[in-house]
């Protein structure tokens, strides 16, 4: 596992502070960034195996996917657990490590939930782990770093810029140590959750609502998914007037707005931030997440602070791409595929083909290998079964039954 140890103490005062005890930043850990699937990922220590994990300040808790449980050879615990994402809710169990090492955390004998999911990856690393410490994200030059600060009560710890600008920084709740903060779009407030897991800033659809922005207004597009560990949402890019976060203002922006929550989080979907600032404005900034002061510290670095999302064309060329990737028998591209087709994102709209993939997938050795994967898979068929008349139903089933993957 690539990673840097640092014993440098960064000293920030002023002459006449100095005097007195100066406001010291140790650099615990530096971990370089690598991305996978245009992803930020790093990477872990388990039971001295080297996992790579998806880097996201917007998962409560860090979990790892089977594969990940598999290659580290962790001891399972089979629970009736549920784990909630975007898209819905998934099984999950116990994964035990002898030994774990994340950045400067050791431990021994560690437990970390595992879920079953299509995801890529052997894992998430969430903000219990991210934000145990003081932490610098620079997306742009590919690293994080671990800080501890001493005598620095309320001065500033922006080591790179003693005048970076700052916002109040808070849990979300309770034991969440997910970080939000407040902005304003179109002159309202909104509460906005880093998410470094999440590819584009996306606003929650009722928020969104309450500023006009609704999927059926004029000007609104349907521009793709938002992905989540319990399946996709259908996403919609619009414009707002103005954006603002301290005293950086961008106007005339191009935004994603999509439903966050959904009935899986219907108990607590109220208390949520109403949007999530993903990696798009994580790039253009540099930030450290200081929760032993409360504060975000952040300096703009130029270029666009929102993705405005896959052009239809884009979104054609990850239909194809996805397309030929199920003909191959990829059931996350099975998945995928029959959500674009029923969504008519990148493709026309045509239910029939979209049933067809799924009832592939539904029989698939992958899917009964990945069983919260596969009750998912079939509530989604027979949703769409439903909706099918008899003989599209006859046809979905009949391309089915004489499908056979390239070889």
């Amino acid at each position: 596992m690539k990673k840097r140890w640092l014993g440098t103490v960064l000293m920030i005062c002023s002459f006449s502070a100095c005097a007195e005890e100066a406001c010291e930043v140790l650099r615990l850990a530096s971990l370089p960034i690598e991305y996978t699937s245009f992803k930020p990922t790093l990477h872990g220590m388990f039971n001295g195996v080297d996992l790579r994990l998806l880097m996201d300040s917007g998962a409560t808790t860090t979990f790892l996917f089977p594969s990940g449980v598999k290659k580290a050879g962790l001891t399972e615990i089979r629970t009736n657990g549920l784990s909630v994402g975007v898209g819905g809710s998934v099984p999950s169990f116990i994964a035990v490590a002898k030994e774990a090492e994340i950045g400067p955390s050791h431990g021994k004998n560690v437990r970390f939930m595992a879920i079953e999911t299509s995801l890529n990856g052997e894992g998430v690393l969430g903000a219990d782990y991210l934000f145990r410490t003081d932490l610098e994200v620079f997306l742009r030059e590919n690293r994080v770093t671990f800080l501890k600060t001493e005598h620095c009560d309320d001065k500033p710890i922006s080591y790179w810029d003693h005048d970076a600008p700052w916002v109040d920084s808070h849990d979300v709740w309770g034991s969440d140590q997910r970080q939000k903060i407040e902005v304003k779009i179109n002159g309202q407030r909104f509460s906005a959750l880093l998410d470094s897991g999440a590819m584009q800033s996306v606003i929650n659809l009722r928020a969104a609502a309450s500023i006009g922005l609704k999927p059926d207004a004029a000007g609104t597009q349907l521009a793709g998914l938002a992905t989540g560990i319990g399946g996709s949402v259908p996403r919609w890019s619009a414009h707002i007037d103005t954006f603002e976060i301290g005293a950086e203002t961008v106007r005339n922006v191009t935004i994603q707005i999509a439903d966050l929550y959904g009935p899986s989080f219907n108990h607590v979907a109220l208390f949520m931030p109403d949007m999530i600032l993903g990696a798009d404005f994580m790039q253009a900034h540099r930030l450290l997440f200081s929760r032993s002061q409360g504060r975000l510290y952040f300096t703009y670095l130029g270029g666009q602070i929102f993705n405005p999302g896959p052009s239809r064309e884009e979104l054609a060329e990850k239909v194809q791409h996805m397309r030929e990737e199920a003909e191959k028998n990829s059931v996350p591209d099975m998945l995928g595929l029959a959500y674009m087709l029923t969504m008519g994102l990148g493709a026309e709209k045509d239910q029939v083909e979209a049933c067809k993939w799924l009832l592939i997938a539904e029989q698939s050795s992958w899917a009964a290998s990945h069983a919260g994967v596969l009750q998912n898979i079939q509530r989604s068929s027979a949703a769409l079964l439903a909706q099918l008349s008899g003989p599209e139903s006859d046809e979905a089933r009949k391309r089915a039954a004489a499908w056979t993957p390239l070889q």
